[in-house]
């Protein structure tokens, strides 16, 4: 399995898109999970050991953060805009981009389509002219 954010599905392509959620609404609503206190609490915790002096430190809660999955995305792209070090910004983009990949196999929509929706992952298809090799 591999991790693709954009490519070839058949006839068409598909895009994992965290920003457009209000587009194409919601299957469930993961960002008002995240208003909850605990959970809120949580995320800055972690978001403040991405910039702890110990490697493995940063490295759990970088994980942790990722396990948070989409509940997590629009306070963690908060943090990213207000970020003042180099290491939790460079680090907040990698976690953004892993919690908002939709994972599939090439040719399988139906698999990538039903991931997403389990993970409350929103997607765009776009189809194209032509076969996969025919596209414009």
């Amino acid at each position: 399995m591999r991790t693709m954010r954009a490519g070839l599905i058949g006839g068409g392509v598909i895009l994992g898109l965290a920003g457009v959620l209000g587009v194409l609404g919601r299957w469930a609503d993961p960002i008002a999970q995240a208003d909850e206190p605990a959970v809120a609490n949580e995320i800055e915790a972690l978001v403040a050991q991405l910039d702890h002096p110990q490697y493995r430190t940063r490295e759990e809660a970088h994980a942790k953060l990722v396990a948070l999955g989409m509940a997590a995305f629009e306070p963690l792209r908060a943090a990213e805009r207000t970020a003042t070090s180099l290491e939790v910004k460079t680090r907040l983009a990698a976690i953004l981009r892993e919690i908002a990949s939709v994972h599939w196999r090439e040719n399988d929509l139906a698999g990538a389509l039903a991931h997403a929706k389990s993970e409350q992952k929103p997607v765009l298809v776009f189809s194209t002219i032509g076969g996969v090799k025919g596209y414009a």
